[in-house]
């Protein structure tokens, strides 16, 4: 049995199912905290690369809008069409806080770079005294990690979250549409839920999902998984005979 999105591949497997309209859709529904009417802007090239397990990593530079100074910065990931959240890796529907400044200066297989800005307390926006500040982001398989978390010193103060529908909350219909999507290979069979949905607290602020599947249609009731979630992210599934 494969579990896999419906959408096609790119080429050499990488799975492409990311959409420049699924990015701006998690812009525009951006919003700060305590001041009304700002949102995200779209502030530069977006990177994908190979996350070197046969997906992808797409980073996406984004800036506080409206903006007079085009500071209030974020880099935002997606791994295949998931959003991740920022790069302050905090806890979906929240975003963190924003960097003054923020840019990717390296990418390649399995691995973004980002350069942040770093201030003193007495620093005009204009000219940051400390030194640069480098954080390097990779997939470990089933989540994005940092080579080290972003100073306090890159801040600005604000924050950004989204609505609770990017919160991470998984919902049977998006179970459902997991179980649709798996196949095996050459007999259209494809999975359903047997048994009870168990979740529990993952230990960081989240909910880990264990979901008993079984081959359907089945006579005898083999041919069996349990995929696991963390929150709304699939991450994997165990299967056994």
């Amino acid at each position: 049995m494969v579990i896999a999105p419906a959408a096609a591949c790119a080429a050499g497997g990488r799975y492409s199912g990311l959409t420049r309209s699924a990015v701006l859709a998690v812009l525009g529904a951006a919003a700060e905290t305590g001041v009304s009417g700002e949102h995200l802007a779209l502030d530069g090239k977006i990177v994908t690369v190979a996350d070197g397990r046969g997906g992808t990593i797409t980073a996406v530079p984004a800036v506080r809008f409206p903006t007079a100074d085009g500071l209030g910065q974020y880099i935002l990931f997606w791994h295949d069409a998931t959003f991740l959240g920022s790069d302050r890796l905090a806890k979906l529907p929240y975003l963190g806080a924003e960097a003054v400044s923020a840019g990717i200066v390296r990418s390649g297989t399995g691995f973004v770079t980002v350069a942040f800005a770093q201030y003193r307390p007495t620093d005009p926006m204009a000219a940051p005294s400390l030194p640069i500040e480098y954080v390097t982001y990779r997939w470990n398989g089933s989540r994005l990690t940092a080579s080290k978390p972003v100073s306090a010193a890159a801040g600005n103060g604000l924050a950004m979250t989204l609505p609770a529908s990017y919160g991470g909350t998984l919902t049977r219909s998006m179970v459902d549409a997991v179980l649709a999507q798996a196949t095996e290979n050459g007999t259209g069979m494809h999975l359903a839920v047997v048994g009870k949905i168990v979740a529990v607290s993952d230990g960081h602020g989240g909910m880990l999902t264990a979901v008993p599947a079984v081959r359907t249609p089945t006579a005898d009731g083999y041919g069996q998984y349990v995929l696991f979630w963390d929150g709304a992210t699939f991450l994997a599934a165990t299967g056994w005979r």
